[in-house]
């Protein structure tokens, strides 16, 4: 049965339908704090030892790289001492099971792990930023690992990114690659160039093998006598059976041709990254924050450019910037806005366009010194657009908490289906969230997607109070880092939020990692008497709810099929007795129940032949299903 239901006109004997209206005031289906889980290199058997400002959690990405079906997480610990190394930096990965994420097998890598190249070195901040793609196409992704101020030759925090490719058995060293702008197209590596500073994996020539984009965001431009210091620019190198090669990688900036904006001083291109297939064209685009683009004559304003891909790769060909002075862009452009610093990618109106998310962490509101916002623009077959394009924050009608100076809404973005229902979800973390008089305690904010996209219904903030983990304190910074995964395989994803300066039950400020569980949609289930009528008899039908493990804000539908046309069942010629008030206008799911009885339907002048009922929720006021359809066939057989 389609996912999109529409009114059927024609009317049959049997007439009976259910309109419920909404089920609950709240959310179809939600993040909840069961099974909420705390990670920390103090937690038992994880790999390492947890110290203060170890920063365990500073980068968080998920990948599944055993290939067992359930996603894992990788984290960066980017100030972790490695033997006398201080600050060298690590990155703990822990697996997906049935269960959710367990310490069994769980990893811990370096640069002085077994056969990774290159070595630890104090300051190198290895695990500064993660991400996960299959740059091989072997069915198992592959993790990078930005070492932003790792020195290569003589050049301090010229910047590198280390590979470790994923197996059966999780990430191995086998085949492990250490990159540096040495060795790629455009540039060489300089003193404080950052190479590594962001990451994002994408197939931009939609080859089925994940590239990867490399974001250098201090790299400067010298062109004769004269240099411009800390444009930024962006790398890229495309995967191949071999995993990523240098072969046909790519060099972007703002000079580079024909794409859009002017380089300029501090302008940091590359600061941040994602790709998303924002056309829907089979390859992957790529937005790119330039955190520090003055807009006009507003100083660190911020903006992104969005290179799309083709079967060649990114092209410049119709590439774009955005900032909040562009034409029907919501918000206004304001020195220090920082527009683009963070980004995520996620098709939250469901259309097949993938959608983009864009911090704006230092957004004033009104008065309100860096509280912090996010932009949405929406993809379409031209790409993104201005249509539709929203702004949020927490003085948003609606949205929960409260702006605040110095909030940073918008410091780290997540997209994920945590609902399950086909619109992607948006995590936004809020690591200066004041929690009651616990400053600096942090907090996410969930919007979920519809139809119409990105909405108000449902949404959610949590801490480390509400989310089960433990009680708020102040200044762990709760949401400096966000990311989705399905680590138990089930279809919901889970939250992981990264908590800075997190304590571990036996050290202060090491860093920790708090993972929100997934949620169980609620259900309808149709059901008959029997299965196999005559013409001559009546028929009972029973709708049961199964409640999942949040409420929902649904209608409920019941549909039959005569062939191949589907029909609404109206109101006549049947008698319903139920343990509750038909037609209630609300109605909290919280427990299984039945909903509805309904007897004595006349199936007389029904011709023979099988039917079939459908039954479920849908979206208020539209016919965009939720969760899963209960289907009941029956037969009306002659009298012989």
């Amino acid at each position: 049965m389609c996912s999109r239901l529409g009114r059927g006109r024609k009317v049959l004997p049997v007439v009976l339908v259910l309109g419920l209206g909404p089920l609950s005031s709240g959310a179809r289906a939600q993040l909840d704090d069961t099974g909420t889980q705390v990670w920390s290199q103090d937690s038992p058997s994880i790999e390492g030892g947890g110290e203060a400002a170890d920063w365990f959690g500073f980068d968080v990405a998920r990948g599944d790289f055993n290939g067992d079906g359930f996603d894992d997480l990788a984290i960066g610990v980017a100030n972790e001492s490695v033997g006398a190394e201080a600050t060298a930096g690590s990155v703990n990965v822990i697996y997906g099971t049935p269960t959710g994420l367990s310490s069994s097998g769980n990893q811990l890598w370096n640069q002085d792990s077994g056969d990774i190249e290159d070595i630890s070195e104090a300051g190198d901040q290895f695990g500064f930023s993660v991400t996960a793609g299959d740059f091989n196409d072997d069915g198992y992704d592959d993790l990078a690992v930005g070492v932003r101020s790792e020195d290569v030759g003589g050049e301090s925090g010229a910047g590198a990114v280390n590979v470790i490719y994923g197996s059966s058995s999780g990430l191995s060293a086998n085949g492990n690659q250490f990159w540096t702008q040495d060795t790629l197209a455009g540039t060489t590596a300089e003193a404080g160039d950052q190479f590594g500073f962001s990451l994002a994996a994408g197939d931009f020539n939609g080859d089925g093998y994940d590239d990867l984009a490399v974001g250098a965001d201090d790299e400067d431009l010298t062109t004769g006598m004269d240099t411009i210091e800390d444009i930024g620019a962006v790398n890229v190198l495309y995967g191949s059976a071999a995993g990523l090669v240098a072969a046909g990688n790519q060099f972007w900036n703002q000079a580079s041709t024909d794409i859009a904006g002017v380089e300029e001083e501090g302008d940091v291109f590359g600061s941040s990254l994602a790709a998303g297939d924002f056309d829907n064209d089979g390859y992957d685009d790529l937005a790119i924050g330039v955190t520090g683009e003055d807009v006009t004559a507003i100083g660190d304003a911020g903006a992104v450019n969005v290179i799309y891909g083709s079967a060649a790769g990114l092209d410049a060909a119709g590439n774009q910037i955005w900032h909040q002075d562009i034409s029907g862009i919501l918000g206004e452009a304001e020195p220090g806005d920082g527009f683009g610093f963070s980004l995520a990618a996620g098709d939250f109106d469901g259309d097949g366009f993938v959608d983009l998310a864009i911090g704006v962490f230092s957004e004033d509101i009104g008065a309100i010194g860096d509280a912090g916002s996010i932009n949405v623009l929406y993809g379409s077959s031209s790409g993104l657009s201005s249509t539709g394009n929203q702004l949020w924050d927490q003085d948003s009608v609606g949205i929960a908490g409260v702006p605040e100076e110095f909030d940073g809404f918008g410091n780290d973005l997540a997209a994920g289906f945590f609902s399950n229902d086909g619109y992607a979800d948006l995590a936004i973390g809020v690591p200066g969230e004041d929690v009651g008089s616990l400053m600096e305690a942090g907090a996410v904010n969930v919007l979920y997607g519809s139809i119409s996209g990105l909405t108000v219904d449902g949404n959610q903030i949590w801490d480390e109070t509400t989310s089960g983990a433990r009680a708020a304190t102040e200044s762990n910074l709760f949401g400096y880092s966000v990311a989705a995964l399905d680590a138990d395989g089930d279809g919901d994803a889970n939250l992981a939020v990264g908590v800075l300066l997190g304590d571990s039950s036996v050290t202060n400020d090491v860093g920790s990692l708090v993972v929100l569980g997934d949620t169980t949609v609620p259900s309808i289930t149709v059901s008959m008497d029997k299965a196999v009528y005559s013409p001559s008899e009546t028929a009972d039908v029973f709708l049961n709810i199964v409640a999942g493990s949040a409420v929902i804000t649904a209608d409920v539908y019941l549909v039959i099929q005569v062939g191949s046309d589907f029909f609404f069942i109206g109101d006549g010629g049947a008698t319903a007795t139920t343990d509750v008030v038909p037609y209630q206008a609300s109605r909290v799911v919280s427990a299984d129940e039945m909903i509805a009885v309904y007897t004595d339907i006349p199936l007389a002048g029904v011709p023979p032949d099988t039917y079939t009922w459908f039954a479920g929720f849908t979206e208020p006021g539209t016919f965009e299903v939720i969760g899963d359809i209960s289907i009941y066939p029956f037969t009306v057989a002659p009298v012989r």
